[in-house]
């Protein structure tokens, strides 16, 4: 009977053939990779380091074959990329589960005396069960600790609202659906599946005990200008040295037009949704009147029975249409607009990483130009100015490839997301309209059988 490290083992070389061979990748180069990483055993791999190792040193390579000759370096020498270490993320109880981790949030307590700021979310992680309340403002505590914590990755962005409104039952079912697709992002990423924050959030059941850590959380982060700030599942992260002038351009022109776009499909999703509660108040107003006429007094009706039977069915009838088209505006207030207005927000994260890119990289040419303008004057320059150029290196490199990567992973997520959510959204509409049709044959059914009446 096989082993478990056995199976561990082929699921791990089956794994390596479709990624490297199948990938044509040179084994050769991927093992001495994985040497410098950590080991060339596999066996000294965990599934989910080996994934991670494979992912980078893909992103690495493939770099390599592509670079075109009037690829640039910001200092002229041969090698454009490099691996360096940095500090190494440990696991979690998030980590390693064997089954899919799910994090939902449940409908909000509607307290009417409450403000929208301060109601509560439940947020249930399974299948570990941590179960917990949590406010927005602490979702923008996240947020904004996880940016500190991970400053040259991606973190889903959410809008930092500071109106102390009450929300419509629609605002509110927005909103949790806005939620749902932050924690579900965040969940997505192994490096935040690592961190104690993320961990504290979802786990930490007393308020006061959170409220704690929120604030000594807040007091130590701070972004750190050396590497000791840079964090990686492996300990080990990617440096990309090349300038490439015209992919930096054409990311911001599609991620501005974009975000253009989505929010203008946002606004017309909110249009419709709006029709439609406006239509549903005329149809609760023509169910209404069609009970009235049920119950008119007999002052003078040829044929009563018809009358009654006829308003009466009508109105319950059109009462159904009301209830069915008040869901069809929370389908599309939740499974449209909220997905669009999320992913509107997303693209600004990404073009401040390309700043702050831009700005690192100002840097580098500040301290280079220290160094050149010594040598001008034959002088040398100190260890602590060859330090600081390069540091100041190695965070461009950490930056733009991070920049880079992450902008390709970042708009195929929210493609796949839009794709998910359009494919929800025609199913609960598809089923609405069933239940909306089923009312009409229900309501000619019964008709028909009233042509006795007459």
């Amino acid at each position: 009977m096989e082993s478990e490290i056995e199976a561990q083992r082929k699921a791990k070389q089956e794994y390596l053939h479709d990624e490297i061979i199948g990938k044509n990748f040179d084994s050769e180069t991927f093992i001495s990779y994985c040497e410098k990483v950590k080991s060339s055993d596999i066996d000294n791999w965990t599934f989910e380091e080996l994934q991670n190792c494979v992912e980078n040193f893909q992103i690495l390579y493939s770099k390599h074959d592509s670079t075109s000759e009037s690829s640039q370096n910001i200092d002229s020498q041969e090698c454009l990329y490099d691996t360096i270490g940095c500090q190494e993320l440990l696991p979690t109880e998030l980590t390693g589960q064997a089954t899919k981790m799910l994090i939902s949030i449940s409908d909000p307590g509607l307290d009417r005396k409450s403000i929208s700021y301060h109601i509560d979310y439940s947020v249930l992680t399974l299948p570990i069960g941590w179960n917990v309340n949590r406010k927005y403002p602490d979702f923008i505590w996240l947020r904004d600790a996880l940016a500190v914590q991970f400053p040259s990755y991606y973190i889903p962005n959410l809008p930092n609202k500071k109106c102390k409104v009450k929300f419509s039952d629609s605002q509110l079912g927005k909103q949790q659906k806005f939620l749902e697709f932050f924690l579900e992002a965040l969940n997505s990423f192994e490096f935040v599946k690592r961190s104690p924050i993320f961990i504290k959030f979802l786990k930490e059941e007393n308020p006061e005990e959170f409220k704690d850590f929120k604030k000594q959380t807040s007091n130590k982060l701070r972004k750190s200008a050396n590497l000791t700030g840079i964090f990686s599942v492996d300990g080990m992260i990617n440096c990309d040295y090349n300038i490439n002038d015209e992919f930096y351009p054409r990311i911001n022109e599609y991620f501005t037009r974009y975000t253009n776009l989505i929010q203008k499909l946002s606004k017309e999703a909110g249009k419709i949704a709006n029709q439609i509660a406006a239509l549903n108040s005329s149809i609760v107003n023509f169910s209404e009147i069609s009970k009235s006429l049920e119950k008119l007094p007999e002052i003078f009706s040829p044929n009563l029975k018809l009358e009654k039977h006829l308003y009466g069915k009508a109105s319950e009838s059109f009462s159904k249409w009301a209830e069915i088209n008040k869901n069809q505006s929370s389908i599309i207030n939740q499974y449209l607009a909220a997905v669009l207005k999320y992913s509107s927000h997303q693209p600004s994260v990404l073009i401040d990483l390309i700043k702050e890119k831009d700005q690192v990289y100002q840097d580098y040419v500040k301290n280079a130009n220290k160094q050149k303008n010594l040598l001008e004057k034959n002088k040398p320059a100190g260890k602590d100015l060859l330090d600081l150029i390069n540091l100041t290196k190695q965070r461009y490199g950490i930056f733009n490839n991070q920049s880079r990567t992450q902008s390709m992973k970042v708009s195929n997520a929210l493609l796949l997301l839009a794709f998910n959510n359009f494919c929800e959204f025609s199913t609960k509409i598809m089923e609405n309209n069933t239940k909306l049709q089923s009312v009409w044959v229900m309501l000619l059914d019964t008709l028909d059988n009233s042509k006795a009446l007459i």
